[in-house]
């Protein structure tokens, strides 16, 4: 597995993430947690939130991210490593997009390897507001032996905090950690405080599930859409606990980081304390390329493009990077570029920012767009010759 090491690379964790002096003298805690649920829902937010960083890419259009990447946070002797996942999807998506299996079955693969699930579900959609999809029940109903806890995102976006109960009540058909929701007199769902959940989290702790199961990530993919009209999609009843948060915000974030810390049980660390994500710097340097153009770009030129990493050179201060975006013809490297450069320059300025932020060096920058004109050989075969557009 590759791993990026932040100190060769010259990554800076945060202060709050350091290891204290006295982990020697503690037993070192651990915690694997996969967090799951519908495309733009939120996932990749909430995880740079949760790590103080901006690690995992993320952008406005759906399926920003299309393979699992771990991302680890640090607390004195606690351990946390963070599994973002694409949003689930169905067949008709991945013939629509052109999916690997690996983005297929990478939700599955991820619970397969973690001890709580984390689903995040967007309330800010009222049409779906009350309903889980039934893609993600089933993916639940697989893994009955793992913790789960309900994540509400965007609840910055609902000005109504009845709206926000209601939903509880329906997405977790009125139970929560195995018992009915507390009602109080005007028959709404009672929030727990944070000690109580704090207190519940610690109580269930050796109780965590610490085994493996068989899993087969093609046979998965093959049966993702079988039976789907079977599942009840109002909600699922073997949530353990339910937070509210923001994920853009922020707000809510720092009581669910406590909520993980506090379930960690006593167990080696997967990732030494230099390591931030097991994403490679270049990979993950293309990946935030990537995430700007879904970004900035309309409509379905993002998935046209061919973005590559062309040249790469780093030192103790200073990363020098070249990318290329090769598109299919002249009109779609006119709106790449866009009018007097505007696209490309924002793009380009976004992805020094977000360089800047992770790698801790002054970047120095270059995207090239290329047109791939195809040229006739002999035989009728064709090969492709790079155009590059000034």
């Amino acid at each position: 597995m590759l791993i990026l090491r932040l100190i060769s690379r010259g990554f800076c964790r945060l202060s709050t993430n350091i290891r204290s002096t006295e982990l020697a003298q503690n037993e070192p805690r651990l915690l694997k947690v996969a967090i799951i649920g519908m495309p733009n829902a939120g996932k990749s937010t909430l995880i740079n939130q949760l790590i103080e960083s901006e690690v995992c890419p993320v952008s406005k259009r759906v399926h920003t991210t299309r393979q699992s990447q771990k991302v680890v946070y640090l607390r004195q002797n606690t351990q946390v490593v963070f599994i973002d996942t694409p949003g689930v999807v169905n067949k008709k998506e991945v013939k629509k997009f052109q999916f690997s299996d690996d983005f297929v079955t990478g939700p599955r693969a991820a619970i397969e390897n973690a001890d709580i699930i984390g689903v995040i579900h967007d309330i800010s959609n009222r049409i779906l507001r009350h309903k889980l999809d039934p893609r993600v029940v089933k993916v639940l109903n697989q893994f009955t032996n793992r913790d789960a806890i309900l994540i509400l995102n965007k609840v910055d976006t609902v000005k109504a905090k009845r709206s926000l109960l209601d939903a509880v009540r329906y997405l977790t058909k009125s139970t929560v950690g195995g018992e009915p929701i507390a009602m109080t007199h005007n028959k709404r769902p009672k929030q727990l405080k944070m000690e109580d959940i704090l207190a519940r989290a610690e109580a269930r702790k050796s109780n965590l599930f610490t085994g493996s199961q068989e899993y087969s990530g093609k046979e998965d993919y093959r049966n993702i859409d079988e039976n789907e009209s079977d599942v009840e999609i109002n909600g699922w009843a073997g949530f353990n606990d339910v937070f509210m948060i923001s994920a853009l915000t922020g707000d809510g974030v720092d009581l669910l980081k406590n909520y993980f810390v506090t379930n960690a049980k006593m167990a080696a660390w997967e990732f030494s304390e230099e390591i931030l994500t097991d994403c490679p710097p270049m990979e993950l340097a293309l990946k935030i390329l990537k995430s700007k153009l879904l970004e900035y770009l309309p409509e379905e030129i993002p998935y046209t493009v061919v973005p590559s990493l062309d040249f790469w050179d780093e030192d103790s201060d200073k990363l020098r990077v070249v990318f290329g975006v090769k598109c299919q013809n002249e009109r779609f490297v006119k709106i790449v570029i866009g009018q007097g450069g505007h696209n490309i320059n924002q793009i380009t300025l976004q992805v020094e920012k977000s360089f800047t932020r992770i790698f801790q060096k002054v970047i120095d920058l270059h995207i090239k767009v290329t047109v791939a004109e195809k040229e006739k050989k002999y035989g009728g075969s064709e090969r492709q010759t790079d155009k590059t557009i000034a």
